[in-house]
């Protein structure tokens, strides 16, 4: 099974001296930004002949962008945006991004989507499988030009799921995981981890200092996350969430299908600080040996 990876969204790195941002593009800025529209993006990646011809069309589109764009994708139905800013990226950008974003959702909805920053990179990614056939081809196109109402990007990267350098070995793909997912910055009294990410669905396992695990402890973290305050945003769910034990872990399962862009950091968060509930947790390991 192939495998992709669906960066969710979590909160963004507060930093101080931001500036004010607007939506609306600088006739500067389009002026100083590398011109995208006449941009040609050659696909090198090999697959069969029955997709050849779309992915030539596909990699070859020029994008009327302020930014310029470098589509790397080979199938329609997921991507996976890398946007790069000029300079950093700060909370009051991820909520501008945030906004123009969620309207392409709700044209495209049930499209799953969602969204990750840190001060180099925002993240989107959006699952269009089970939309109907004939919107498939104005995704992307959509998605570009929400991002072009909006300053300071510099690049945008669309990608099958991968990242976009492939030099990044695993080990930094690992970290890269823990810090993109905003883990590093939770003020938690264990030691947490993702091992990478799996679609829209989460799985965290969970090891106590003792080695063990019963139908007991199972019930304090189910009642931990139950009765968890998630702060969502407007009329939203967590999403799906389930849990169960054997004899050395508790497992919470997470299936974020439906969830709004967000709120889905809020759930992925939330999860991990209501574990906090809990005593006498060694570890918590998110997506353990999927990859």
């Amino acid at each position: 099974m192939k495998k992709k990876l669906l960066l969710l969204s979590l909160a963004s790195l507060i930093l101080s001296g931001c500036g004010n941002i607007n939506t609306e593009k600088s006739d500067a800025n389009k002026t100083n930004s590398p011109s995208n529209t006449n941009s040609v993006i050659e696909a090198t990646e090999v697959v069969s002949d029955d997709k050849t011809e779309e992915v030539t069309a596909m990699a070859q589109e020029n994008y009327k962008t302020y930014f310029p764009v470098d589509n790397r994708c080979t199938q329609k139905g997921y991507a996976v945006f890398f946007i790069y800013p000029v300079t950093k990226f700060t909370d009051e950008y991820r909520n501008i991004i945030d906004d123009e974003l969620t309207k392409v959702w709700h044209k495209y909805f049930p499209m799953c989507a969602n969204n990750e920053m840190t001060e180099d990179m925002y993240i989107y990614s959006a699952d269009y499988e089970y939309i109907y056939d004939e919107q498939k081809d104005s995704v992307i196109p959509d998605i570009l030009d929400a991002l072009d109402n909006i300053e300071g990007i510099s690049n945008v990267i669309i990608t099958d799921g991968n990242y976009p350098d492939a030099e990044v070995s695993e080990e930094d793909q690992s970290y890269d995981f823990d810090e993109v997912l905003g883990i590093t910055d939770l003020d938690l009294y264990y030691t947490a981890h993702a091992e990478g990410f799996e679609g829209e669905c989460f799985h965290y396992n969970i090891y106590f200092n003792d080695g063990v695990a019963d139908e007991n402890r199972k019930k304090i973290v189910s009642d931990a996350i139950n009765g968890y305050d998630y702060g969502l945003i407007g009329d939203d769910y967590t999403g799906y969430m389930s849990v169960s034990a054997d004899s050395e872990k508790v497992s919470v399962y997470l299936d974020l299908g439906n969830v709004q862009p967000q709120n889905s950091d809020k759930a992925i968060h939330g999860i991990l600080l209501a574990l906090n509930q809990v005593s006498d947790i060694d570890r918590v390991i998110i997506n353990e040996g999927m990859f």
